[in-house]
């Protein structure tokens, strides 16, 4: 199938109009109106042959119809009264028959803009039956956005910081009320460091030794992953807070059953409604319909018991959100290409339900949530936004 423009009068007229400002859900008037450009004014054929139906990318279910109680033309969903024939005369112009009673003709009742649209024996001396009928050209998009979950990079669905991208916020006695043990790693921090053989380690040091031996207790399977998981807990005590990209942290991320699943769900989306819509992308993907579908896809989590000891679940364990953005998409003729760029961002850093957990009775959790958040640290220990970005092909025919 392909996109196609009507105009009335040979092409000298307006564009051939569902008369309506909504998506259709029933019968519904066609007339002539202003050219908008909306779906309204655009049609899928398959052929300018015998026995077509002419579908409106309003929604693609309706399509031409001759009501047959007063011959007015609407759009309905389909019947032996919504098939016709394309007769040629020439230079992309035809006239429109009604294949279930040859006698009647697609007919503009005027040229102004809101002129009704019927069907009516051929006149020969009226241009009114002409009808040109050009063909949208081949649709291109090098660079396109078409979805965000409701979490961004850094914040909440609702726009506020992300509660686990806060830092420098805990005062000792707020670190006591949420665990005991909290409190003993802030004593631990405000004490200088000492050299003693015999007494536990104390001061800042002891405290990011304490955290470190997360990457032992959690990447140990993966040798390449626990190098990913020691460079982020080194960057978090780096302090800068700037963005963190790793192409082996993407490529396991990538490779998770989950993330393929994601993967999966969301391209068999986008295809589904480039084939509902013939093509046409900018028609449909701010549409309400298509991004809940998106919205309905889980995020993908990093939880298996492998996960818990190949670094992905200490690195990420579930992906805070994440984009998707056409690359490269070409429709020509019935077949169609792209790119999906997927870009997955997770914030290495802990909130308040962390450790409300059974992670406020572990002591190298406890000493990453101190670093984090205990205002004696000076805000010195950042959290930050890892991104995993990859691409995935697409193609298929309409």
């Amino acid at each position: 199938m392909a996109t196609y423009k009507i105009v009335s009068h040979g092409g000298n007229g307006l564009p051939l109009n569902v008369e309506t400002t909504s998506t259709i859900s029933g019968r519904t008037n066609v007339n002539i109106w202003k050219d908008t450009g909306s779906n309204d004014q655009k049609w899928s054929i398959n052929s300018l042959g015998t026995s077509q139906q002419v579908r409106t990318l309003n929604n693609t279910a309706y399509m031409l119809n001759a009501y047959r109680t007063n011959w007015n033309c609407d759009v309905y969903t389909s019947n032996s009264d919504t098939y016709v024939n394309f007769v040629s005369q020439g230079n992309n112009v035809y006239l429109i028959q009604l294949n279930s009673d040859k006698t009647k003709y697609l007919t503009a009742t005027g040229t102004a803009s809101g002129s009704n649209v019927v069907w009516q024996a051929r006149n020969t001396s009226s241009a009114a039956q002409k009808w040109k009928i050009s063909k949208l050209s081949d649709l291109n998009i090098s660079n396109l956005k078409i979805f965000q979950t409701y979490t961004s990079p850094g914040k909440s669905a609702d726009g506020s910081v992300a509660p686990d991208m806060t830092y420098n916020d805990k005062t000792k006695s707020q670190l006591l009320s949420l665990s005991p043990v909290l409190s003993d790693e802030a004593s631990i921090f405000d004490m200088p460091p000492s050299s003693s053989t015999v007494l536990p380690p104390q001061g800042p040091q002891a405290v990011k030794d304490h955290m470190m031996k997360l990457v032992s207790m959690f990447a140990t399977t993966d040798p390449a992953m626990t190098t990913v998981a020691k460079a982020m807990f080194n960057h978090f005590l780096d302090g800068t807070g700037s963005v963190y990209r790793n192409s082996t942290l993407t490529q396991r991320a990538k490779n998770h059953s989950k993330t393929q699943e994601m993967v999966t769900k969301t391209k068999n989306i986008i295809i589904k409604y480039i084939k509902q819509y013939d093509g046409d992308i900018r028609s449909f993907y701010q549409n309400t319909a298509f991004q809940k579908e998106l919205h309905d896809v889980p995020n993908p989590y990093f939880s298996t018991k492998d996960d818990r000891s190949n670094g992905l679940q200490i690195c990420v364990n579930q992906v805070w959100g994440y984009s998707i953005t056409l690359k490269n998409f070409r429709c020509t003729g019935s077949t169609f290409s792209g790119t999906l760029s997927y870009s997955l961002f997770d914030h290495f850093g802990l909130d308040d339900n962390d450790v409300e957990k059974i992670y406020g009775w572990t002591q190298q959790f406890c000493a990453w949530y101190v670093l984090q958040h205990y205002k004696n640290c000076k805000g010195a220990y950042k959290p930050f936004i890892s991104y995993m970005d990859f691409d995935v092909s697409f193609s298929g025919s309409l």
